[in-house]
């Protein structure tokens, strides 16, 4: 189990931040331009997926705070979790373009 105020989630929570503040960025651009990531770029967003689906297994054990009360019991988070955000998670970061390949507008030749 992870406290919610540890070191390590803490970190974890800022590199996700960082995550989603670079996407926020470069998909507006990549659907403006037409811009699809290749090498290395690709290797690192493909590492930010994963990550964030690692986010969604590291959320099912974190402790988290009710009512001023930290509760560490697994069966409480996990309905905590499943009643506030997952769903929310869960379609965020779903790899939609793993599932249903790349898809570009550029016709094949």
């Amino acid at each position: 189990m992870i406290y919610p105020d540890a070191m390590f989630k803490g970190m974890w929570d800022l590199s996700c931040l960082l995550f989603i503040i670079y996407q926020a960025i470069v998909i507006p651009f990549r659907l403006c331009f037409d811009y699809e990531a290749s090498g290395g770029i690709y290797i690192v967003e493909s590492f930010m997926d994963c990550c964030f689906m690692l986010d969604v297994i590291i959320t099912f054990n974190t402790g988290f705070y009710k009512k001023g009360y930290l509760v560490m019991k697994r069966k409480e988070i996990i309905k905590n979790y499943i009643k506030t955000w997952f769903i929310i998670d869960l379609f965020a970061t779903f790899p939609y373009s793993w599932a249903f390949g790349g898809v570009s507008s550029q016709p094949e030749t």
